[in-house]
C-alpha cells in the first residue's frame, strides 16, 4: 500500500528508469508538485514544463495497493515521454478504477407527466409487457430539464433514474418511439457495463438481442433515422438551416 507521501518518490524513481531507455531523453527533473483530487471521472494526468513534473491524480490513487501505483506512475509518464505503453498497466489502473463506488451527486427530482406523454404510464406499459419476472419498483422516470436533440434518453445507475429529453413530448412523435427509447433504458438498468479485453461493453450482443424483443422496434429506429430530424425542423428546433445537410448519427442514447 502506498501512502500519499510516497508518491513523489515514485515518480522520481519512475522517470528516471524510463527516461533511461528513451532514445531521446528529457531534461533533468528538477523538482514535482503534485496534488490530488476527486474527480468524478477518475481522471489523473501529468505535464512537465522547464523541468517541474506537476500532477494531477485522483483521490484514490492516495492509497492505492503498489501495483496500481506502479502501473499508473509508468503508464503516465511513459504517454509524457512518449514510450510505448505495457497493456497490463492500463489493465491495473481501469480495474481499480472500476472498483470505486461513485458517490452520487443530490439528485433533482423531475416530473414525469408531460404536455403530451406521461412517461409513468410508457414505463409500466414496457415493463408489464416485456419485464413481468423483474423488479422495476426502484428505478424513477422523468423528463429531463434539458432539452437534449441528440441525446434522448440516459439512464443514471447511482440514482437509478432514467430521463427522456422533452423534445419527444409532442404529439407528432410517435407513442412507438418512446416506449423503444424507455425499452432501451430499462435494459441498461438490467445489464451493466462489462470489461472484456480491456474495453467497455455498453451494448453488448445479450442486450442487442433483447431491445429488438420490443415488437415496434425496427418502427421506432426507422423513424428516428428518417422522421426525427424533419420533426425537429418543424417544430423550429434542431441545429443548423434547413439548407444544412443532416448528419448521419442524429440520435443517440446515453449511459452514466
Amino acid at each position: 500500500m502506498i501512502r500519499p507521501e510516497d508518491w513523489e518518490s515514485l515518480l522520481a524513481e519512475t522517470w528516471i528508469f524510463i527516461s533511461q531507455n528513451s532514445k531521446r531523453p528529457p531534461p533533468p527533473l528538477k523538482r514535482i508538485e503534485l496534488k490530488f483530487y476527486p474527480y468524478r471521472n477518475g481522471t489523473s494526468s501529468l505535464q512537465f514544463k522547464s523541468g517541474i513534473l506537476t500532477g494531477k491524480l485522483h483521490d484514490s490513487f492516495k492509497n492505492a495497493d503498489s501495483v496500481t501505483a506502479e502501473s499508473l506512475a509508468r503508464l503516465l509518464i511513459s504517454r509524457l515521454l512518449r514510450q510505448t505503453v505495457d497493456i497490463s498497466w492500463k489493465t491495473a489502473v481501469q480495474e481499480h478504477l472500476n472498483g470505486i463506488p461513485r458517490r452520487a451527486a443530490p439528485a433533482k427530482k423531475y416530473s414525469a407527466k408531460g404536455n403530451h406523454y406521461d412517461l409513468d404510464r410508457i414505463f409500466l406499459k414496457i415493463a408489464n409487457k416485456y419485464f413481468p419476472t423483474q423488479t422495476l419498483n426502484p428505478i424513477r422516470i422523468e423528463w429531463s430539464p434539458r432539452r437534449g436533440e441528440r441525446r434522448i434518453g440516459t439512464y443514471d445507475k447511482e440514482t437509478l433514474t432514467i430521463r427522456i429529453s422533452p423534445a419527444l413530448d409532442h404529439s407528432d412523435v410517435p407513442e412507438f418511439v418512446l416506449e423503444h427509447v424507455v425499452h432501451h433504458e430499462i435494459l441498461h438498468h438490467l445489464f451493466p457495463i462489462q470489461r472484456r479485453k480491456n474495453r467497455n461493453i455498453i451494448h453488448g450482443w445479450e442486450f442487442k438481442r433483447k431491445e429488438r424483443e420490443y415488437d415496434r422496434y425496427q418502427e421506432a429506429v426507422h423513424w428516428l433515422k428518417t422522421s426525427y430530424h424533419s420533426f425537429l425542423l418543424r417544430n423550429g428546433r434542431g441545429s443548423g438551416s434547413k439548407k444544412r445537410k443532416p448528419s448521419r448519427k442524429r440520435f443517440l442514447f446515453s449511459y452514466r
